[in-house]
This record gives structure tokens, C-alpha cells and sequence, in this order.
């Protein structure tokens, strides 16, 4: 048994020797990974930090963090009492909400990551309004097409695109977004138009790259149940970043995925030409982590619901865009069947809480 239980089972050491101070300390140490960003959370100094992390080791008889010069890592004890320490402190924080008469306006500072392509999906503006209207609240926000390690820059959500949940798992779903080929209409007048996927190899593509580097084929699913794999073949620009792939593609760089919606925003001069209009992809999922994913924030409530506000206006675009009915049924296909497999993280019941801001 580990020297945390041992010492907190101990009669001599009660809850009620504890300091609640103590426990936001070390749980900010970890969730900012350096004394002096969590001083500028707690409004405290590093030297007051360390003391009252070293206060919370004495009590406990037990080595919750080992610190060096430039890092901090949490030990074995230190990583079972981070979690409990954790949620007592986010249900204090919901009792205090509870009890509270303080105004529905956010304050404190909401941490997040979101996709490179957050600019082209409006969620970036989106933020930047939350914004304007809760002047008390501040952001930060980080740059990401792969889903970030909430701890380690201490984030409160990372909102991701994949095409796997399976392989890349969040905590949920926030939407789908139909995708499909795209180019410019002067590269297409260029190089010609493709009629089937075959035609495909020989024009320049635009591919992402996975986690190890490697560029993704194109799986494309056309009328009747059709399937084909485009492989990387011919000409190719490879890229790990969203904005590089629409700007390319908009550039008249060569052949692109790019949602659905991108197209049939009549807002919008039309920059880029749908390919092969009776093939698609399987919709991209938005997902997001969330670091207290059992109690999110006012804060991180009110992200998930702005993002999928601007999720359904992109889902309005394309299903008011000019698409035959078929192609409709196909993307209805699509999505039954993902909320078949993945029905159980698309809905929010972990947001009806509101808990603090």
C-alpha cells in the first residue's frame, strides 16, 4: 500500500489538517509544469508555492513531485493523489459556483487548443466574440491538428479532426463535417478534369501526412456502394497543417480534401471546384479532450456549445449547397452510421452540469 494511503488512513492525520491551499498548489505545479506559471495562476510566489508544496510532502510522508532545474515530474504517489486532489478541488470550486450570486459572465482564463483549420471553419472568430462578450475572461489559444497533451500545457480542451475516433479517442464528439475533392478552377482548366478516380494519379495532389510521417492515401466512396483507394502516386505536396492544404489548394497547387461546406458558402467567392462530385469521403469527426471531463467549466461548456453552433451553420451550407439527391441520402448514410458506432460520446450529458467558470 502506498505511503499516501497509509498516511491519510492515519488517525493523527485527518482531513482536517489538510489546507485546501495546499491542494490547488500541487494540482496547478502539475497542470502548469513550472513553479513560476503556476504562481502567475495562483497569484503567488515560487517560493511560497515551494513551501507549501513542501508543507503537503511532509504531511503526506510521501514524494508527490521530483523537480529539477528546468522540469517536474510527477511520482508514483504523486500521480494517484494528483487525481483525488484534483477532483476535490473542481468540486469545491462547484460548491462555491453553487452558492454563488455572481453574474452568468465568465472570467478566469479558458486554455485551448483547436485545428489549424479553426480560421476556414469560423471557430476562431467564433472565440474572439466569446470573447467581446465576457470581458472578464481571458484567452489562450494554441494551433494543433492532432489532439494535445492537456497536462502538460495545461489546457482545459483540445479540439481535434480525425478520421479514426478509434485510433485518435476523445472525450467528444462535437460534429461531422462531409469532405471531398477539391481544386481551383484554373488548375482544372490547366491540367483537365478527372471523370473517374483512376484519372487521379496523374495530376498533383495536395495529402496529409501522418503521425510518423507517412502520406495518407485517399479512400473514396462513390455510387452503389462503390469503394477505391487513390495511393500517392504522381506529383504530391505533402503537408501536417490544414492551412497549407486550402491555401495550396486555393492557390491552384493541384487536388485537395476540403469539406463540403467550403464549397456551398455562397458568401464567399467560389475559390475552389468540387472533383468527382459523385465520390466522397467518410465525414471528418471533430472531437474534443477535455481535462476535468467528468465537471467541465462554465468556460469550456460554453466552447463546446459555440463550436458546434458554427458546426451546424457549415452542416446548413452543405445541405443547402447544390447536391443531387443522392449524394444527399449518401451523406445521411454516413453520418446514421457513425452515430450507430459512436453514438455513445455524441451526446453531452457530461455538459448539463454547470459547474464553476
Amino acid at each position: 500500500m502506498s505511503a499516501v494511503r497509509e498516511s491519510v488512513r492515519g488517525k493523527s492525520r485527518s482531513l482536517a489538517h489538510w489546507r485546501v491551499q495546499d491542494l490547488e498548489v500541487f494540482v496547478q505545479l502539475v497542470e502548469c509544469g513550472s513553479f513560476t506559471r503556476a504562481g502567475q495562476v495562483l497569484g503567488m510566489s515560487t517560493s511560497a508555492i515551494s513551501k507549501r508544496l513542501s508543507a503537503l510532502e511532509d504531511h503526506l510522508h510521501a514524494r508527490l513531485l521530483d523537480r529539477t532545474s528546468r522540469t517536474l515530474a510527477m511520482t508514483g504517489e504523486g500521480r494517484e493523489f494528483h487525481a483525488r486532489a484534483a477532483s476535490i478541488c473542481q468540486q469545491l470550486r462547484e460548491a462555491e459556483s453553487s452558492v454563488s450570486a455572481a453574474t452568468e459572465h465568465l472570467h478566469g482564463t479558458l486554455r485551448v487548443s483547436i485545428p489549424t483549420a479553426a480560421v476556414e471553419m469560423g471557430i476562431l472568430a467564433d472565440l474572439v466574440e466569446i470573447g467581446s462578450r465576457h470581458p472578464a475572461l481571458n484567452l489562450e489559444i494554441y494551433l494543433s491538428d492532432r489532439s494535445v497533451d492537456l497536462n502538460a500545457k495545461a489546457l482545459d480542451a483540445s479540439l481535434f479532426l480525425t478520421d479514426d475516433p478509434e485510433r485518435h479517442p476523445g472525450d467528444l464528439v462535437l460534429g461531422l463535417q462531409p469532405t471531398v475533392l477539391a481544386a481551383a478552377p484554373e488548375f482544372l482548366d490547366r491540367m483537365g478534369r478527372p471523370s473517374a478516380p483512376e484519372d487521379l494519379a496523374a495530376l498533383r495532389s495536395i495529402r496529409a501526412v501522418s503521425r510518423r510521417g507517412n502520406p495518407i492515401p485517399w479512400r473514396l466512396y462513390g455510387p452503389h456502394g462503390a469503394e477505391c483507394v487513390v495511393p500517392v502516386a504522381g506529383p504530391t505536396l505533402l503537408t501536417d497543417d490544414l492551412r497549407v492544404t486550402y491555401m495550396t489548394a486555393m492557390a491552384g497547387g493541384g487536388i485537395a480534401r476540403a469539406p463540403l461546406a467550403y464549397l456551398a458558402d455562397a458568401r464567399k467567392p467560389c475559390r475552389l471546384e468540387w472533383v468527382l462530385p459523385q465520390w466522397r469521403f467518410q465525414p471528418i469527426v471533430l472531437m474534443a479532450a477535455l481535462r476535468h471531463k467528468h465537471a467541465p467549466s462554465k468556460k469550456v461548456k460554453a466552447l463546446i456549445d459555440l463550436v458546434k453552433v458554427g458546426l451546424e451553420r457549415m452542416a446548413a451550407l452543405a445541405a443547402g449547397g447544390p447536391l443531387e439527391a443522392p449524394f444527399k441520402a449518401a451523406l445521411a448514410e454516413d453520418r446514421e452510421r457513425f452515430l450507430r458506432t459512436h453514438g455513445e460520446r455524441t451526446g453531452s450529458p457530461l455538459l448539463q452540469r454547470n459547474t464553476g467558470s
